[in-house]
C-alpha cells in the first residue's frame, strides 16, 4: 500500500482522477487541507476530474483535518462522521454539494472524506 501523502500517493491520486469519468454536467471544486501544511484540490468539470497538490481560492467545498485523522478516515479506522462530530474534521463551503455528489466522489476513490 502506498504511504499516505507521499509523492507516490499524489501521483496515484492524479492518475485515478485522470482515468475517472464523472458526469459531464457536474462542476465541483473540492479542497482538502491537512493542518500540517499539505493540501490538494479535486476539480471536476465537463466530464473530467483533476487532482493536484495545493489549495484553490475558488473551492466549492473545503475540508480541513489533521494528518492522523485524514489517514484514519482513508484507512477506514475512523468514520468521517465521528471525526466531524468530535471536531477533528471541519467542512466549509457548499456542504449540500458535497452530500449531493458523495457517490461521484466515492467512485473517484481519491482519498477524500
Amino acid at each position: 500500500m502506498t504511504t499516505f501523502l507521499s509523492d507516490e500517493w499524489f501521483d496515484e491520486m492524479a492518475a485515478a482522477a485522470a482515468a475517472a469519468r464523472p458526469p459531464a454536467d457536474l462542476e465541483l471544486r473540492l479542497e482538502q487541507e491537512i493542518i500540517d501544511g499539505v493540501s490538494w484540490t479535486v476539480r471536476i468539470g465537463a466530464g473530467v476530474a483533476e487532482f493536484c497538490r495545493g489549495g484553490c481560492d475558488d473551492a466549492d467545498v473545503r475540508v480541513v483535518t489533521d494528518a492522523r485523522t485524514a489517514e484514519g478516515i482513508r484507512s477506514g479506522a475512523v468514520s468521517a462522521q465521528r471525526a466531524f462530530l468530535d471536531g477533528r474534521l471541519r467542512i466549509g463551503g457548499d456542504v449540500a454539494a458535497l452530500i449531493e455528489h458523495r457517490d461521484v466522489l466515492a467512485d473517484l476513490a481519491l482519498g477524500t472524506p
